[in-house]
């Protein structure tokens, strides 16, 4: 705490000055609680006691009522209580005590609260510190939701079965796992969302997992898949529980082959009769009588049972929890957080979560200590050798690097901000507080070409964040300013891939890195042999790593429901023969396994400047997953199986160049036939003169072949064979992508309504009912690119793309006006929606009379025990009538 004294008012006739104490702790380590007292005269005339006493004051709004309150100034500092000592031995452990955890998730909370406040109030609040900013936010309540932040504590109830929930002061938790529901209301999600989040008590056994902590952490898991919401692990552990039973260890006894001489060696253990009966019938020992070599007959230890938790029965506990952990990443949004040491089956936890944010302590299967001894030596010399961020964020282990649990919480929230509030509930839009766009959608897009330095290769993450131009200021990219959010940055470097919002809709976003890397291979202490080695990377290549990287990108996205942007520069993969050995071809493939499974939208777009080659085209060709994939390219791109100088080599040689040559060059040509008529003694010298024009022109005619190859790569052609969806100017894409993700969301959230109302159906059926029903009421004023199954309906090669510029304002405003019109959730829909429910059923009904007629008739008989009076007498008029 800390104390300060100030003047102000009067106390009494002789003015003297008030004193006033402000005391500031902070138990937690993020978050200081400030106390003001007043010195007060007391009337009190007790010997010894003084006269003055705290009296409290409000601050920040809180009322008064302080622990000091009331009590005298020479009142002694408290000693550490139980609490303390807890948090202490956290600290010890470079982790936060797993109560405070609450407290660092509201600061994190009421940070993005303040981050909001600035985005939303950018023109106004620049160069303004985030206290300000805060003032101006809490100042405009009529606009925005009231700030919300709430947690329950579960804990297992009486037959260990369920979480139940209850209210109790921290630290009385006698279970190493400590569980609460979350409830906050977060800028994207005003109206609350909630999630489960579960911390290891790292003060507890050392926060190792036992039988009990292993069903808590089961139980909590299945709470958040029953309910659709996000799991959030901390991690600080030692793995799963060992120890020994003390009752037993406190009373057997050895029976040595010679007692005078120990050094002859063990026969076995065994308890004396005083003991064994009562360890037998309490379960701690199983015995069997022998006879022992020196004749005396032995109650031999033959197992030690003792109680639950401290043996295989953990482990199968770990498996348990294991497979759900397994089972929840793909049903839920599942996020570990290892925030100390995590050993065992918690390094496993953090892997089949798959999502992963590391402190610093480190992830590990088996300590440094351990592995010494299986050595022989010493070879490692710290656990971070082992598992620290140098290695788990390198691999791949660790999506994301923090340095402090604060810095953890808030990574947390804002990879939550991009996850819906519920599995399939639909994503989470950041708007202003007036429920407008923070970044607009109709301004350019920044095409990094343009820049002061176009012959320098610049950072691909400029054409997705934007940057500041040459005098200063921001020049917007793809998606909204400050939104993109980058993760696996450590490795698989040629690949770039994170989160962003376009328009406030959250969006997973995969593409090249064009600048060559360096990849290191550390050395293994163990092996005297190794080196360290560096691997220069070649920007725009898939290598083994950078493959891996964008597959399981993919897939994460897609069970994080997030529509997908792949913005596609990629040259081809490289087959080298270290590059085959690493298993480059199964990784190039599950890209594709990936994409065939992903069912949101899929937006491939081949950027400004951008080529897409080879076998990197045929893994994300829309053809992989027509139904959610679509493809666009920059009128600057180029697309085909080899580049133009690759082509050349092959199927324009020189032959070909020189009859190029002496189709298009006069005096080639007109040497050529003086060649042919010439005499003999004059061949040599017109055959030197044509030879040294071909080497002249030559060159120049191989830039020709090269433009010539290099027009059968351009989007035109690829327009024109139906390999792309359209072509699109990179200055006015976030308009149009904008208007098409719309329009895809909510085409697949209709197509989900028809699903669910008739199961049976396909998904090709589905589409043409919806087709039919907004094209019945979305009319076209004006010519507009056209959509993929109209496209289908025109002879190929007929359409062109001379429009392109002129369709692009009236597409985005047919797919504005299609979006607009499923989502109102119109009477025609819901008509549309309870005509295919109906349908179905009554389908169904006569499939199960053809299959068993009497069993459709009992089945009958008790839906009309069920139903009201009313009902009832119109369903057997019914059936009366149709019979």
């Amino acid at each position: 705490g800390a104390g300060g004294g100030g003047a102000g008012g009067q106390e009494g006739p002789g003015m003297q000055p008030t004193r006033l104490r402000v005391v500031l702790v902070n138990p937690s380590g993020h978050k200081v609680q400030t106390n003001a007292y007043l010195e007060v005269f007391s009337s009190s005339q007790e010997i010894g006691i003084s006269n003055y006493i705290f009296k409290s004051v409000p601050v920040d709004g809180r009322p008064a009522g302080g622990p000091l309150d009331g009590k005298q100034l020479s009142t002694p500092y408290p000693p550490i209580d139980q609490l303390e000592l807890r948090r202490l031995m956290a600290k010890g452990k470079e982790t936060t005590y797993c109560y405070d955890f609450i407290t660092v998730f509201e600061k994190a909370v009421a940070s993005m609260w303040e981050d909001y406040a600035r985005a939303a109030h950018h023109e106004k609040m620049q160069a303004v510190s985030s206290w300000i900013a805060r003032k101006v936010w809490s100042g405009s309540k009529s606009s925005t939701p009231d700030h919300k932040f709430e947690v329950t504590e579960l804990v297992l109830d009486a037959s260990a079965k369920q979480l139940v929930p209850v209210i109790r002061p921290p630290g009385l938790n006698d279970v190493a796992m400590v569980v609460w529901r979350v409830s906050v209301t977060t800028p994207e999600c005003p109206k609350g969302r909630e999630f489960i989040l579960i911390v290891n008590d790292v003060t507890l056994q050392n926060g190792s997992f036992g039988v009990r902590e292993d069903q808590v952490f089961h139980l909590a898991t299945s709470l958040a898949q029953e309910e659709g919401i996000p799991r959030i692990f901390v991690a600080a552990n030692t793995g799963a529980r060992i120890g020994l039973v003390d009752e037993v260890r406190n009373k057997f006894r050895v029976q040595w082959k010679d007692p005078l001489n120990p050094s002859s060696g063990m026969e076995f253990l065994y308890l004396d009769e005083d003991t064994v009966d009562v360890l037998v019938k309490r379960g701690m020992a199983q015995v069997e009588e022998v006879t022992a070599s020196d004749g005396t007959r032995r109650s031999k230890l033959a197992a030690v049972i003792g109680p639950d938790g401290i043996g295989v029965e953990n482990l199968r506990g770990s498996g348990k929890i294991a497979g759900g952990t397994c089972r929840a990443y793909r049903d839920i949004f599942t996020l570990t957080f290892v925030s100390g040491t995590s050993v065992g089956i918690g390094a496993y936890l953090v892997r089949l979560g798959q999502r992963a944010i590391q402190k610093g302590p480190p992830i590990l299967l088996t300590g440094e200590a351990a592995l010494n001894k299986v050595l022989g030596k010493k070879v490692y010399t710290s656990n971070y050798q082992l598992g620290g961020t140098q290695i788990m964020w390198s691999n791949g282990v660790a999506h994301e690097v923090v340095s402090n649990d604060l810095m953890g919480v808030q990574a947390i929230m804002r990879w939550l901000s991009y996850v819906p509030a519920r599995r399939g509930g639909g994503p989470c839009v950041l708007l202003s507080p007036s429920r407008k766009l923070l970044d607009p959608i109709e301004r350019k897009v920044y095409d990094p070409r343009r820049g002061p330095d176009p012959q320098t290769v610049y950072d691909p993450r400029i054409l997705l964040t934007g940057a500041v131009d040459a005098i200063g200021k921001w020049r917007g990219g793809l998606f909204d300013r400050d939104s993109f959010h980058e993760s696996l940055d450590g490795w698989g470097m040629t690949t770039i891939c994170g989160r962003a919002r376009l328009g406030g809709i959250p969006v997973g976003v995969v593409l090249p890195e064009m600048r060559s890397v360096n990849c290191t291979h550390p050395a293994d202490p163990a092996d005297p042999d190794s080196k360290e080695q560096n691997v220069v990377q070649a920007g725009g290549v898939w290598f083994p790593d950078s493959a891996y990287k964008t597959a399981t990108a993919i897939r994460d996205m897609n069970l994080e429901e997030l529509p997908l942007f792949i913005l596609a520069n990629w040259r081809g993969f490289s087959g080298g023969m270290r590059d085959m050995y690493e298993e480059i071809l199964k990784f190039g493939s599950m890209i594709v396994e990936n994409l065939v499974d992903y069912s949101h939208p899929i937006f491939v777009l081949v950027p400004p400047g951008g080529e897409l080659r080879g076998g990197a085209w045929v893994v994300i060709d829309p053809t992989i997953n027509p139904e959610q994939m679509e493809m666009y390219v920059d009128p600057s791109a180029r697309g085909g199986i080899l580049e133009p100088s690759g082509i050349v080599e092959i199927k324009y040689r020189r032959n070909q160049l020189l009859e190029t040559m002496s189709r298009l060059d006069p005096e080639v040509a007109s040497l050529s036939m003086q060649l042919t008529t010439a005499p003999e003694h004059e061949r040599r010298g017109i055959a030197m003169q044509l030879k040294a024009r071909q080497e002249l022109l030559l060159p120049l005619y191989l830039k020709v072949a090269e433009h010539f190859a290099d027009l059968h790569d351009v989007p035109a052609r690829m327009l024109a064979k139906r390999c792309v969806h359209g072509i699109v100017d990179w200055t006015w894409s976030r308009q149009f992508f904008y208007a098409r993700l719309r329009r895809r969301l909510a085409e697949n959230n209709c197509l989900r309504e028809l699903k669910l109302a008739d199961p049976e159906g396909s998904r090709k059926s589905h589409s043409e009912k919806m087709r039919q029903l907004y094209r019945a009421q979305v009319k076209d004023k004006r010519p507009r690119m056209l959509d993929e199954d109209e496209a289908n309906e025109i002879p190929q090669g007929q359409e062109t793309n001379e429009d392109a510029d002129k369709k692009m304002p009236n597409t985005i405003e047919r797919d504005h006006r299609i979006a607009d019109f499923l989502e109102s959730n119109s009477s025609e829909l819901q008509s549309l929606l309870a005509q295919t429910a109906h349908k179905n059923i009554a389908e169904t009904v006569s499939k199960l009379a053809g299959q068993d007629a009497s069993a459709v008739l009992e089945g009958l008989k008790s839906a009309l025990q069920n139903l009201p009076q009313e009902k009832r007498r119109e369903l057997l008029l019914s059936l009366t009538d149709t019979s």
